[in-house]
Order: C-alpha cells, then structure tokens, then sequence
C-alpha cells in the first residue's frame, strides 16, 4: 500500500518536471531554467537560498515554511524560517536575464506590429525548444502565425506593385499631357500661318487674257510657295483658267521642291517650330517670323545639288604627321 502510494507520489512529481518548465503558461517567456522558482514556477524575484542550497523567491519561500519546515524541492528539514541567506549571485544573473529578456522584446516591438509582437515572440521561443515536446496546440498556433504573416508580407508586396504602377501611371499622364499642350501650341501656330499665307496668296490677282502686263510681278521660282493642290484650296484671287496656264518650268520647279521637301521634312518642321515657337506674339514680330522661316525654306529647296569648289589638304602625302587647324 505504502509503495503504491508512494508509485502514485511518483508519478505524480516525474510530470511536473517537463510540464512545468515548457508546457504551463507564461512558461514560455525568456528565461532559464535555473532561474526558475520550483514554488510558483516563474522567475524569481528577489532569491533567498536554503542550507540546502535551493534558491526560491522569498515570498514564496517564506509562505512554503510556515505551512511546512521543509524544503519544498528535496524535503530537507528547516528548522527556522531565519535560517534562509540571500542569494546575491542568482539575483545578479537574473538581473541580466532580465535585460536581455527586455532587449530581445524591443527589438521584436520594432520588427513587427504591436498587435502580433507578443504572439511572434511565442513562436520564436517555440522554435527554439525541443520540437518534440511541441504539442498540437503549438503547431496549430505556428501554422496559424505563419499564414497571418504570409497574408501580410503578401498584401505589403501587393500594396508596393500597386504603389510603383500609380507613380508610373501618372508619370506618363503628366508627360502626355505636356505632350499635347505643346501639339495644342503647334496647331494653333499652324492654324495662324495657315490664314497669314491664305490672305498672302490672295493679294496676286489673275492675269487677264487680254492684258499684256500683269498687274502684279509673279512671283519668282524662288519665293514661290509649295502648295500641294489635294491638301489645300485654291484662293479666291486664283481663277480656274489660270491653273492651267501655268508654265511648264513651274511645275517641274515645284515638283522637284516637292520632293526635296519630302526628303527633310523632320528637319524642316523642326527649323519651322523652332523659328515660330517663341514667347513673342506681336504681329510684327510673328510676320518676321513666317518670312524668315519662308526664306530658309526657299534656299533650302531652291537648289539641287551641291559641288565642291575646293579641296583644303591639311597633311602632304609626304609628310604623315599630325596637323592642327584652328
């Protein structure tokens, strides 16, 4: 009977042991075995030690020898309760414990949010036991933890794509709308010089049949406008019977320009834009312009071809070195 009691005592102490230290709550805090109270199970604050040699808080110690003179970890017998002597070494070490324990805890609130600092605290204490003493409420508890920060590292990712696609976004709306601000610019000059040339062309009045001298000096080869007849309208001062008196050195002139016209027309619009698009909109000032680029264009059309009149040789062929023209 006596054995079986005291089988039943023991096996009642043999599960303390593992429990106690990994699976009661709060037991998963940071903190060493050692600096365990065997009384109330949780760190001890402000260690006293018996003649034993046991270190227990002295709270729980003092209560445990008023009840019970022995000591609650071997079962020594102490006589009195002044028998006890701080523990200055373990109250030290548990000091330090206590700093690290804090540090680690900082730098856990800095990782992660408050809401989930103290649950991601478990799990990282949990991954430092013994995994076989991890139950299936602490798996459940990982898994748990694990999808939650996977759903947030996901939305965090998901928010920055989404961040990055409304910057470019609007980097491009503002550059296409700067884009069509300056087209806008360039329309409305085109539209302007449109009219300008149109009223031009209307100051030369057809030559009559019967007149000998035109009443105007047409204009030469040179200064002659190119008008292409499918985009634009003839002008009220031309008549029908005049289109087709023009002379045959008219429209080869005008087909030749014509074509060197095709052949640089990036280059001619971009003179044109950068002769017209100034800040300057006085009359005067914009007429000078037009006539400017209009004279640029005429030298620019008005010859074929280009041959060279001299030749500068800057080395001799019998002498090979270097030559410097300023």
């Amino acid at each position: 009977g006596g054995s079986g009691a005291g089988g039943g005592g023991g096996s009642r102490k043999r599960p303390l042991l593992t429990p106690l230290c990994n699976g009661l709550i709060n037991s998963y805090e940071d903190k060493s075995n050692d600096f365990v109270c065997p009384i109330c199970f949780d760190m001890i604050e402000e260690a006293y030690m018996t003649k034993c040699g046991h270190s227990f808080c002295y709270k729980c110690i003092h209560q445990s020898l008023e009840d019970n003179n022995r000591c609650p970890k071997c079962n020594y017998v102490v006589d009195n309760i002044d028998h006890l002597y701080p523990n200055f070494l373990v109250n030290e070490l548990i000091l330090k414990q206590k700093q690290r324990s804090e540090e680690k805890r900082l730098k856990l609130d800095h990782s992660v949010s408050s809401t989930n600092g103290h649950r991601w605290q478990i799990i990282q204490d949990l991954l430092g036991t013994d995994q076989d003493n991890l139950d299936l409420a602490n798996v459940n508890l990982m898994l748990e933890l694990l999808v939650q920060k996977k759903k947030q590292l996901e939305a965090e990712s998901h928010a920055a794509q989404l961040q990055i696609l409304m910057e470019f976004l609007k980097v491009a709306r503002r550059n296409k709308r700067e884009q069509l601000e300056q087209i806008q610019k360039e329309l409305s000059v085109l539209e302007e010089d449109i009219k300008r040339v149109e009223e031009m062309s209307g100051l030369y009045s057809p030559v009559s049949e019967d007149s000998t001298v035109p009443q105007f000096e047409a204009p030469s080869p040179s200064h002659s406008s190119i008008i292409d007849s499918t985009e634009y309208s003839q002008p009220p001062g031309f008549s029908g019977s005049s289109q087709t008196k023009k002379q045959p050195w008219y429209n080869s002139t005008l087909a030749s320009r014509r074509k060197r016209l095709t052949a640089h027309f990036e280059d001619l619009e971009q003179c044109y834009f950068s002769t017209r698009m100034t800040r300057v909109s006085d009359d005067s000032r914009t007429t000078s312009q037009l006539d400017e680029f209009q004279e640029c264009l005429s030298k620019f059309t008005r010859y074929n071809s280009v041959r060279p009149l001299a030749t500068l040789s800057y080395a001799s062929d019998l002498y090979n070195g270097s030559s410097i023209v300023s």
